[in-house]
C-alpha cells in the first residue's frame, strides 16, 4: 500500500531530466561542474562505500530506495 502511494505521488520523477552530477556523481567529470561543487564531488568520488553501494546505478533513482 505504501509503495502504491509513493508511485502515485512521484510517478513522474523517473521521467524528469536531472543534471548528470546529481544522478551520477561518481562518474561526472569534475571540470564540468562549478568550483563550488568540485571539492564535495571529489570527496564523494573517493569514498569507497559510495563506490561500492552505488556501482552501476543511477544513484538517486536506484531501485533499492
Amino acid at each position: 500500500m505504501l509503495i502504491n502511494d509513493f508511485n502515485e505521488k512521484f510517478h513522474n520523477l523517473k521521467a524528469m531530466e536531472f543534471l548528470s552530477w546529481l544522478t551520477q556523481p561518481l562518474l561526472v567529470d569534475l571540470s564540468a561542474v562549478s568550483e563550488q561543487c568540485q571539492q564535495e564531488l571529489y570527496e564523494f568520488q573517493q569514498d569507497d562505500f559510495m563506490k561500492t553501494f552505488f556501482k552501476g546505478t543511477t544513484m538517486w533513482l536506484c531501485e533499492e530506495f
